[in-house]
């Protein structure tokens, strides 16, 4: 059985033979071709050959087309993005483009589509997808509308704005949420699920009750239509402590929500009860970086936790070019119990 079907039979409620690992591969794939992430990040042809590498090497349970995820849509929307020589560091926005969250200096949604990179990616997914799509789930990241405007504004001017400007923030929010769901919906033509990330709208950034009222409307409406346009998966990746919002991710509708590293994953597995979404619980690259040792025990809580719930499913937060592809593969075997 492969992997597109163990996670349908896991999506379903059903047991399947193994644990499935899921790890954050974006830059890193990039190492896997002796590229750089720039490189990869701006030419198709070598993004899906890096995809392709990345799904040989690792064997992963999902595989998503993605690289410097949250600067695509600023991108698209007007921003500039440098993009270094270096072998290890991921492309960066050069500044922030709105001081103010004033949408009507955008692009509209239409237009931004045909700018920055938006088309490439898809490009990307709709080639993987046709490569690997019958044995493995393959889903296009993109950025939750919170986040796409933190990168146009930056996070301190957007909390600002909630309290002293938050009709103009809500307009902006839903200029930002209009470019998601057509860059997902791109996706989904492309033979692809989504990968939402969002880790700019969570705690301590923001409150639980700020992240319920102003983010999770939005969020949910998107996975609606996200599923209504033919998305058969969805995965909302929020990074960080999320604990204090666990009940909310669950209310999004995902079909996937991520119980990073640093949250607490008990009350994860106490909220899930109610819901059937899988939990991927990540592992730290900071200690798969480090080796083998150094992740053992958080290896060891995956596999306990995924023997216990039917729900989890092993993942590990964003690994770097720096990461040895030796310790990725240890730690895929480590989980699966391969010798």
């Amino acid at each position: 059985m492969n992997s597109r079907e163990l996670l349908n039979r896991k999506l379903a409620g059903e047991k399947v033979e193994r644990l499935l690992f899921c790890p954050a591969v974006y830059e890193h794939k990039a190492r896997l071709i002796n590229s750089s992430p720039s490189i990869i990040a701006q030419d198709v042809d070598r993004l899906a050959e890096a995809l392709a590498a990345e799904y040989e090497t690792y064997r992963p349970d999902v595989l998503t087309v993605g690289v410097d995820i949250y600067n695509v849509e600023a991108q698209s929307l007007g921003a500039e993005v440098v993009f270094s020589d270096s072998m290890d560091e991921v492309p960066n926005l050069r500044q922030r483009i709105l001081e103010k969250p004033d949408f009507s200096k955008l692009p509209k949604v239409n237009e931004a589509l045909e700018k920055g990179r938006i088309r490439m990616f898809v490009e990307a997914a709709r080639r993987v997808s046709k490569m690997f799509g019958s044995e493995v789930h393959v889903r296009g990241g993109l950025s939750g509308p919170y986040s796409i405007a933190a990168s146009l504004m930056g996070i301190e001017p957007l909390i600002m704005a909630s309290f002293t400007d938050p009709e103009s923030l809500a307009d902006l929010l839903d200029h930002c949420s209009g470019l998601a769901f057509e860059f997902g919906r791109l996706y989904i033509e492309a033979g692809c699920g989504v990968c939402l990330f969002d880790s700019q709208a969570v705690p301590p950034l923001l409150s639980p009750d700020m992240f319920r009222k102003m983010i999770l409307p939005h969020v949910k409406k998107l996975f609606r239509d996200y599923k209504a346009s033919g998305a058969d998966l969805i995965e909302y990746v929020t990074g960080g402590d999320t604990t204090a919002i666990s009940g909310e991710l669950f209310e999004t509708g995902a079909d996937i929500i991520l119980s990073d590293f640093s949250s607490d994953m008990r009350v994860f597995i106490k909220k899930s009860q109610r819901y059937n979404t899988l939990i991927r619980r990540n592992i730290s690259p900071i200690s798969i970086e480090a080796g083998i040792d150094a992740a053992d025990e958080e290896i060891r809580a995956v596999k306990t936790a995924a023997s216990e719930n039917n729900n989890i499913i092993a993942g590990t937060g964003v690994l770097s070019c720096n990461v040895s592809p030796d310790n990725i593969i240890k730690t895929r075997k480590i989980l699966l119990d391969e010798e």
